[in-house]
């Protein structure tokens, strides 16, 4: 047989393995977790909640305001953890969230972690529960690898709502 036949035969072969294994996804079984699409957890970023609207923006010739509710400042270290984001000469503006509800795939949050000494700031990863309930994975975005353990809702101490520089 002449090559453009196995060629093509190859090229069909192949487009019938990619759908096949895609088709095996909806053969998994559920879970209540949440986490990041295959290409959020390649390198792209994954975009925090919205949680100003544009109703609470004010814009001033001498100021600009936003409406939150229990708003909190907040300063950062240099880590690279969290680069080109945040660093030294960043500020904060946070919110303290009510519930694990309040916290979702995307965002930012400041939380005490069994690994570290102080507050961490990083970005929620992935979203699951365990025996143990809700808990969040956290990552740096400028880390190749999640933080260790399962973070928990006590653990969490407050959400980035606004970065400023």
């Amino acid at each position: 047989m002449n090559r453009p036949f196995w060629a093509i035969l190859l090229v069909i072969a192949f487009a019938l393995g990619v759908v096949a294994a895609d088709g095996f996804q909806y053969f998994k079984p559920h879970s209540k977790e949440q986490t990041a699409s295959f290409s959020e957890s390649c390198g792209s970023i994954i975009m925090p909640a919205g949680r100003v609207a544009k109703e609470d923006i004010h814009i001033y010739p001498d100021r600009a305001c936003i409406s939150l509710k229990e708003p909190s400042i907040a300063s950062y270290t240099d880590t690279a953890s969290m680069k080109p984001m945040l660093g030294s000469s960043a500020k904060g503006i946070e919110i303290q969230p009510n519930g694990p509800q309040d916290v979702h795939m995307g965002d930012i949050v400041s939380y005490r972690s069994e690994y570290a000494h102080g507050l961490v700031v990083h970005q929620v990863f992935n979203i699951s529960y365990d025996e143990n309930g809700w808990y969040a994975v956290m990552k740096g975005i400028n880390n190749k690898e999640a933080d260790p353990g399962r973070v928990r809702f006590n653990q969490i101490n407050k959400i980035l709502v606004m970065a400023i520089y």
